[in-house]
This record gives C-alpha cells, structure tokens and sequence, in this order.
C-alpha cells in the first residue's frame, strides 16, 4: 500500500498498460482457437445418425443428410436447402412416401422409407417417356388480333404509352 507521503513514478505506466493490453490481444487469440476446437468437437458429438427405422418427424427428416442437411442431436439441425416439410407432405398426399403413423395426430417416417422414396424418384428419371408417345400439347386459340414476336417488346410498348398518356395529364 502507497502512504500518502511516499512519491508516485508514473514514467514507467504507458509501458505497463501497452505490455497489458498486448497479453490481452493474445489470450483472447488463444482463447479463440480454444473456443472453435471446442465447437468443431461438440458439433461433430451431436451429429444424429438415426437408425434405417427410427421413426422421425417431418422437420427431422429434412434434415437427413440424404436430403441435403444435418441432423444435431441436442442442438437445432440445419435442414436441406432443397427439401422441405411441405415437400415431404406433398409426396406423402400423392402416395409416392410411405409413413409411419404413431399416433392419430402427428406424421413420422424413417430414414428407410426416405431412401426408398429418393430410390424411387431416380427410376422414374432414368425411364424416359417412349418417342412413340406424342406429348400433349396446347392448342393454340385462334384469334383475329395480330400475335406479336416477343411479349417483352409488346409490355415495353404498353409501359412507353402509359408514360405518355401520364405525361400528357400533367400538361
């Protein structure tokens, strides 16, 4: 402790506080490393890898990394950028997944049965319509106006009218 009597050097200070402030600046770059080493280790302890016939729930299940996402044990799963829950129902509402029903109220599939479903719509891709076929076809109205070339050029026609009609109000 300092008496009141006893003088004070504060030359040495702006030495003392630029040494501190250095520490400081490289523990918390230690203790960054040690923060991402620790997140790297319990996110790859979380990832869940449910069994073939684990029932799952429809947001669980787009989450599967055969959809495209991940699936976290404890913490919120990343789901597939290009499946989604209401994907999932729709395949369902047409019978093309099957589901696992575990109560009256909620929807569950497995993995399996997402697996068949994947399986199932590469088959359909990998067996093209026969050229035999012939594809419909619209029929075209007929019509007495004139059809234009390009429907672009005839909305940038309308919207050059249009600023014309305006301008001449303004006048």
């Amino acid at each position: 402790m300092i008496k009141d009597d006893e003088a004070i050097d504060f030359s040495d200070v702006d030495d003392i506080i630029e040494m501190i402030n250095a520490d400081r600046i490289a523990f918390e770059a230690s203790m960054d490393t040690v923060i991402a080493g620790i997140k790297t280790t319990m996110s790859s302890l979380q990832i869940f890898d449910p069994a073939p016939d684990t029932p799952l729930t429809l947001a669980e299940a787009v989450c599967l990394p055969e959809l495209g996402g991940v699936l976290y044990r404890w913490t919120q799963s990343e789901p597939s950028t290009t499946i989604t829950v209401k994907t999932l129902r729709l395949a369902i509402e047409r019978g093309e997944l099957a589901t696992t029903r575990l109560n009256t109220k909620n929807i569950h599939i497995t993995r399996r049965q997402i697996q068949e479903w994947i399986a199932s719509c590469q088959d359909i891709r990998k067996n093209p319509i026969s050229s035999n076929v012939q594809l419909a076809t619209t029929r075209r109205a007929s019509s007495l106006m004139r059809q234009s070339g390009s429907s672009t050029t005839e909305r940038s026609e309308r919207a050059r009218d249009a600023a014309l009609m305006i301008l001449k109000e303004l006048k």
